[in-house]
């Protein structure tokens, strides 16, 4: 701990830009209501205040006061930071009526993504000016390899990263006013150590002199049970994956999950109950999907499992969802579905049942989300006409048989999707040693006929409907415009309503939205977007390359093409784009704008020198990683050129798809929007 000097002045915490932000508060202390300190900035409807507290928090604007589980449930803290969306005037100051808080307390990192605050009343060198004094389990555990330390204001992003001695990057300083994530691989304890000017830091303290940790250690677990024989051991010089918590048994035959299923008790803890709505569902998939991408590793959910089974509730939705009783079905000009018959459409998981019940994909991608938000926003067939409007009343999977074994396999998301491909009923990702199984069995999804189980053939599922179809993607260079970038055009050749798919070669970490941006013309130099120095994506529908006006194939003939989420398109590496109204759904391409010259946070790898941030960055993300994977054919990605990696996968409305083998870039794009290789 510090204490201030007397001098020292609470910050001038201010919204320098509209959009994302993060920010923090030092002087809050001692007040009655600590929001409060908000009042004084000209906020805007729907206008946003996220914490990360073990979970996500969030408050909301509704034009006339803050509402959400953030002020319901909590209080702003000086020693967390707080990711703020703000559309009022720039400039925007917040008073502080509180007191500083003194003695300054130690930060607790957990481990993986924390949002920091900065309640010093001065600024405080990263290398010099704090040092780590242990976890929170008294364990002396220092900065490791690869941890990173990271800001944003308005569309700049700033971070750093460590490379096992110092912190490198543009970060420099923790200052006040300001938020900050840190990402660790394990645990940390850090103290601010020193006023400035600098002076180098002490020598790290042994383990017997550490002091007491200013939180109290969590409760201790049950003992853990012997690793799982799924699980390989940790690869050296990695630090050790700590053993799992005893799992749950497998889910019950069947454990009968429904689409409200999650509440928040007083702290802000996500806990089994419904609550009426599905606000909790989307916050739980949306966080699950970031973390997933930020691992390249389906650990994230599969460790939740581990410790809570009920989140094997938030997988409802797979590749061959809403497959089954479609009909008036076109892959290219004119609609896709009218849905006028709807009796034996799989409304959530897949085709096949696994030991006996009906389950989702194995994770928590998109294809999750479109699901949840077509029941949501009642669209067909997810209208009332099909099932009950209270969410608590419909029935969706029944849990997958162990996905908790997966926990700490460090399992690539490539890896497990592939094992999915050809046996939807998959235990394991592929490997040698692939286990024998319980049968699958063909699902009605009229509950609750029964069915004959058959015995796999060869480990597989016997159902040869049940195997997913390759996504078939193509991927070319379509136009460069000298010195400022070029456009990719990545072929579809079905309908798809829904998509999640893995980039190489470039990432994002804000995330854009897709652009309205007019496809170019063929083989065009002029032809850059208005924003140059960031990925813009735009689609062109097949109804275009016909001939038909573009204007009039969005509005009458198609339905709308949207990011997974409203806020993103494009968020690091993965591209989700769905239809809506998916009975209105066409096929369609997407036209990729990659920079030459890249801002900060936009990560490029034909652009990046070798061992730079953004090559480590997209390493970390999977995004350029050079390793062969052994069991697959062809080469495991595309190195540092564009495509879609292997894993990447659609909803289609009949088996689904996942694309079995990278697609990378070539240079021999045909002229003409509608040709095709």
């Amino acid at each position: 701990m510090v204490v201030a000097p007397a001098s020292s002045e609470c910050a001038k915490v201010r919204l320098a830009n509209k959009g994302w932000q993060l920010l923090s508060f030092n002087c809050i202390g001692n007040m009655s209501n600590t929001f409060d300190v908000l009042a004084t900035v000209p906020w805007q409807m729907d206008d946003k205040l996220l914490s990360r507290e073990g979970f996500l928090k969030f408050a909301s604007f509704d034009g006339d006061k803050w509402v959400g589980g953030l002020v319901r449930y909590g209080e702003l803290s000086p020693s967390r930071g707080y990711k703020i969306f703000y559309s009022g005037a720039e400039g925007a100051a917040f008073a502080q009526p509180g007191i500083p808080q003194l003695p300054v307390e130690n930060i607790v990192l957990l481990k993986g993504w924390n949002w920091i605050g900065h309640a010093p009343l001065t600024s405080y060198d990263i290398n010099t000016g704090i040092t780590p004094v242990g976890s929170v389990s008294g364990e002396g555990h220092a900065f490791t390899v690869d941890d990173q330390i990271k800001t944003r204001s308005g569309r700049t992003l700033t971070f750093c990263t460590y490379d096992g001695a110092t912190f490198q990057g543009g970060l420099r300083e923790l200052e006040p006013g300001v938020g900050y994530m840190v990402k660790v691989a394990q645990a940390v304890t850090f103290r601010y150590t020193r006023w400035p000017p600098p002076q180098p830091p002490p020598p790290r303290p042994s383990p017997p002199s550490l002091p007491p940790s200013p939180l109290p250690p969590p409760s201790p677990s049950p003992p853990p049970p012997s690793p799982s024989p799924l699980s390989p051991p940790s690869p050296s010089p990695a630090p050790p994956i700590l053993p799992p918590s005893p799992p749950p048994p497998s889910p019950p035959l069947p454990f009968a999950c429904t689409l409200d299923f999650l509440s928040s008790d007083a702290q802000g803890n996500l806990v089994l109950g419904s609550d009426g709505d599905l606000q909790m569902e989307l916050i739980a998939m949306v966080r699950l999907i970031e973390d997933t991408t930020e691992a390249d590793s389906y650990d994230p959910y599969t460790c939740k499992v581990r410790d809570s089974f009920f989140y094997e509730c938030l997988d409802i939705a797979s590749p061959q969802t809403l497959g089954g009783g479609l009909v008036n079905v076109s892959h290219g000009v004119g609609n896709s579905s009218n849905w006028s018959n709807t009796s034996s459409i799989n409304y959530f998981g897949g085709a096949a049942r696994c030991h006996g019940k009906v389950t989702g994909d194995g994770l928590v991608n998109w294809l999750d989300v479109t699901v949840l938000l077509l029941y949501q926003f009642e669209k067909p067939p997810y209208g009332r006409a099909n099932l009950p409007r209270t969410p608590a009343e419909v029935r969706t999977v029944d849990g997958r048989h162990d996905t908790w074994k997966r926990c700490g396999t460090n399992e690539p998301r490539a890896s497990w999707q592939l094992a999915v491909v050809d046996d939807y009923c998959a235990l394991t990702s592929p490997t040698p040693e692939r286990a024998s199984r319980r049968p699958s069995v063909r699902a009605n999804p009229a509950r609750p006929s029964q069915v004959v189980a058959q015995p796999p053939v060869d480990g597989r599922s016997p159902f040869a409907l049940d195997t997913i179809h390759d996504l078939g993607l193509q991927v070319c260079e379509w136009a460069v415009v000298p010195g400022l970038g070029k456009w990719m055009r990545i072929a579809v050749p079905t309908v798809l309503l829904s998509l999640e798919f893995y980039l190489s070669g470039l990432a994002i970490e804000q995330g854009v939205q897709s652009s309205e941006f007019r496809v170019p013309p063929f083989n065009c130099t002029e032809c850059a977007p208005v924003i140059r120095d960031e990925p813009v994506v735009t689609i062109a529908r097949f109804l275009e390359y016909e001939g038909v006006n573009a204007d009039r194939a969005a509005t009458e003939d198609c339905a709308t093409i949207v990011g997974g989420t409203p806020k993103a398109a494009l968020y690091k590496n993965v591209l989700s784009l769905r239809q809506e109204p998916i009975e209105q759904a066409c096929r369609f391409d997407i036209f990729v704008w990659i920079p030459q010259q890249p801002r900060s946070g936009v990560h490029v790898a034909a652009q990046a020198a070798a061992g730079s941030p953004s090559t480590l960055r997209l390493a970390q993300l999977g995004a350029n990683s050079a390793d062969g994977r052994a069991w697959w054919a062809g080469p495991a990605d595309c190195g540092n050129d564009f495509g879609v990696l292997m894993g990447s996968s659609a909803m289609d409305e009949h088996r689904g798809q996942v694309q079995r083998k990278a697609a990378c870039a070539s240079s021999h794009c045909v002229a003409g929007l509608g040709a095709t290789w």
